[in-house]
């Protein structure tokens, strides 16, 4: 349930995070609307809410995350970016509690085109994402060194063709 408190001016341009952190918004009415049809609905208000207990501080349209916004996570991880129904949705980072993140482009809640992880280990990914899985072209790194580039498949490096 969303709990609306205070929000700080300054705040108005963060931004919070679509699926971790528990909690479940309060239901509305709009589970079959388009996101043109939200967007039309209203303009979206900046509050600050409790999420769980999560704390999301940024845009809500007709009950939802929707537009700019951060959510701060009782782990320390954070989401700051754009949402979309709910969702982690446009382009946004988030911070993990083990010290990893990833920065880049969100569908639905999932990374999914560009973006990089950097990994708690010290490694780190740059490239094509697809439903949080590396996918595409993309280059892993470990301490500036590559380890490999080249096609990534559903997670795994792709097999060279040894013709």
């Amino acid at each position: 349930k969303l709990v609306p408190v205070p929000l700080a001016p300054a705040m108005a341009s963060d931004a919070c995070d679509g699926t971790p952190g528990g909690g479940t918004p309060m239901e509305v009415g709009l589970a079959n609307e388009s996101a043109a049809e939200l967007n039309a609905l209203q303009e979206p208000e900046v509050l600050r809410v409790m999420y769980g207990k999560s704390v999301y501080e940024g845009q809500i349209l007709g009950g939802l995350r929707h537009g700019q916004g951060r959510c701060t996570y009782p782990d320390d991880g954070f989401y700051d970016g754009q949402w979309q129904r709910d969702k982690f949705h446009g382009v946004g980072t988030r911070h993990y509690e083990d010290g990893s993140s990833y920065e880049g482009e969100w569908q639905d809640g999932m990374s999914h085109g560009a973006g990089t992880c950097a990994y708690d280990d010290g490694s780190v990914y740059e490239g094509q994402w697809r439903l949080d899985e590396r996918h595409g072209q993309g280059r892993l790194s470990k301490r500036g060194r590559k380890v490999f580039e080249g096609l990534w498949i559903k997670d795994n490096r792709a097999p060279l063709d040894r013709r």
